[in-house]
C-alpha cells in the first residue's frame, strides 16, 4: 500500500478527486472509475482498479475542500480499499481546531 497527499483550498473536491484519477489512470493503467460514498457531506472519493509492476491494484482518491489524498492498494477489492482509504485518511489528515 501507498500513501500519499496534499493539503489546500480546494473549490471543487469533486472534480478534483476525479482530475486525480484521470491523471494517474496512464501510471496504473487504470479502468473507469466508480464514486464511492463516503458518508460525509463534501467529501468525494472514487476508485479504480488498474495494474502496477503486473500485479492487480486498487488506485482511490478521496477529496474535500481543504486535503486530497491517494491511495494505492494491493489484494484489495475496491470496496475495501475505499474503507481502508477512508479510515487511513481519518488518522493522517487532521482538521486544526
Amino acid at each position: 500500500m501507498t500513501l500519499f497527499g496534499s493539503t489546500g483550498l480546494r473549490l471543487s473536491p469533486e472534480s478534483d478527486a476525479k482530475s486525480e484519477i484521470d491523471r494517474l489512470a496512464g501510471d496504473y493503467a487504470l479502468k473507469e472509475s466508480v464514486a464511492v460514498d463516503t458518508g460525509v457531506r463534501g467529501r468525494y472519493e472514487r476508485c479504480a482498479v488498474g495494474r502496477a509492476d503486473g500485479d492487480s491494484v486498487v488506485v482511490c482518491v478521496s477529496a474535500d475542500h481543504g486535503s486530497l489524498t491517494t491511495g494505492v492498494f494491493t489484494r484489495l477489492s475496491v470496496d475495501d480499499s475505499g474503507r481502508l482509504l477512508d479510515d487511513l485518511r481519518q488518522r493522517v489528515v487532521v482538521p486544526k481546531s
